[in-house]
């Protein structure tokens, strides 16, 4: 009888147990968001601009820009200058969700070319 109670024991002392955190959503937004940029690129080289971060995390856009180059990296040609499409990004935070949203514009000049979330 001696076993049960202890077992008792030892659960009453043990730590609750916590959910595993939750994957980061980065790696896929960053997924989707280079799939729509090639979509709308063409052969045209892309020139990233820093993202914008609407979020609480302080590294989220970095991280976000981060990853998005490592996908279009073999993918597109990236340039800062000469013809080009200029991503002008934004990362935002809604209730239950990160979206990141981008305005192209065609360099030189400016003319928007396409938005993309």
């Amino acid at each position: 009888m001696l076993r049960p109670a202890l077992a008792l024991i030892l659960c009453a002392l043990a730590p609750p147990l916590r959910a595993a955190p939750a994957a980061s959503p980065l790696p896929l937004l960053a997924q989707r968001l280079a799939e729509q940029l090639l979509r709308v690129t063409g052969e045209r080289p892309l020139d990233l601009a820093e993202i914008e971060n609407g979020t609480a995390e302080p590294t989220a856009a970095l991280d976000l820009r981060t990853l998005l180059q490592g996908r279009l990296e073999g993918r597109a040609r990236l340039a800062t200058d000469g013809p080009r499409l200029r991503v002008l990004a934004v990362l935002s935070q809604s209730e239950s969700r990160l979206v990141a949203s981008a305005r192209l514009l065609e360099e030189p000049g400016g003319r928007l070319a396409d938005i993309v979330s």
